[in-house]
């Protein structure tokens, strides 16, 4: 016998005596197989047989099949691509939005030597200089170093505020809440107002700027200084703690009060807390009655939204 299957073979295949024949691994295509048969003496039959084979291709090697994974591949690639740019962008942005952060709290800390510092140290030269100049007595004369060394002491403070802010040490919230605590029991302590701490333990890490930081201090410390200046209070109750993703501080007094509307004439310093706190994507809410005490209660997200906190007040 000879056979042989087209296209896959060129020549006639010489199968002796061997009624079989086997073929692996044929790909997918139209075949034609042929066979002929010989005699002792050599002669082959003229016609032989034949018949067609079709072989069916798997799912993966039909045309719709690999057109499809080629567009899978490039779809992915274009993916895998645009994903890195984008990373590479976000980590550009991120590392711009860091430089803007520097450089704002670089020209926010120059701002504060200059406007607070810059000033007082001014004021004590010039009231040096005044009390040299004047010839007075010496009880005058004792009252221009009590003005200054008293200015010293305020611009020492502020320095120390200053500092604080922008120490990256500071920047959870257990720090400011100690920190809290540690001013308004400086400044209650010559006033003889008792100060009632209740801090929530083990507080929860917020995403906060130094800036953020240092203005919701500031509006603390607006609130505080109220109560040292005007409430004639006799005890100061300071509460610290989280609800509903939220950070508050309570401040309350049981001094005289006062009545009237926040954003009346002389209330610059209720408003400014306000504004501060609103600064922060956060709420201010003062509560006060003639004689029943103040409280004031702000409370701010646990993540400020980026860009909530532009400037100080």
């Amino acid at each position: 016998f000879k056979y042989r299957l087209s296209p896959l073979d060129s020549e006639w295949v010489d199968a002796g005596s061997q009624r079989s024949v086997s073929y692996n691994h044929l790909s997918a295509g139209d075949y034609k197989f042929q066979v002929t048969a010989g005699n002792a003496d050599g002669v082959w039959s003229a016609d032989g047989a034949s018949f067609s084979i079709v072989v069916r291709p798997h799912f993966w090697e039909r045309r719709s099949f690999q057109l499809l994974a080629g567009v899978m591949l490039l779809t992915s690639v274009a993916i895998v691509v645009r994903r890195a740019s984008h990373q590479r962008l976000r980590r550009r942005l991120e590392t711009l939005r860091q430089q803007q952060q520097v450089q704002q709290e670089r020209a926010r800390i120059a701002q504060d030597l200059h406007d607070d510092l810059g000033a007082g140290l001014t004021e004590i030269g010039l009231t040096s200089d005044f009390g040299e100049k004047l010839k007075s007595s010496a009880e005058e004369t004792s009252e221009y170093f009590i003005e200054i060394g008293s200015r010293a002491r305020e611009l020492v403070q502020r320095l120390d505020e200053i500092v604080w802010a922008v120490n990256p040490r500071n920047d959870s919230i257990n720090s400011l809440a100690i920190y809290a605590c540690e001013y308004a029991q400086h400044l209650m302590k010559p006033v003889a107002i008792a100060c009632r701490f209740e801090l929530q333990p083990e507080l929860p890490e917020l995403n906060m700027s130094s800036e953020q930081r240092y203005n919701l201090f500031l509006a603390f410390k607006e609130t505080v200084n109220n109560v040292a200046r005007h409430s004639q209070a006799t005890e100061l109750h300071l509460r610290i703690f989280t609800q509903a993703e939220k950070l508050h501080f309570e401040i309350a007094d049981d001094g005289a009060g006062f009545a009237g509307s926040v954003h009346a004439a002389g209330a610059d310093g209720l408003r400014n807390i306000r504004q501060r706190i609103e600064r922060l994507s956060g709420k201010c809410e003062i509560v006060s009655q003639p004689g029943q005490g103040t409280r004031v209660s702000f409370w701010i997200p646990f993540v400020i939204p980026e860009g909530a906190e532009t400037k100080s007040v």
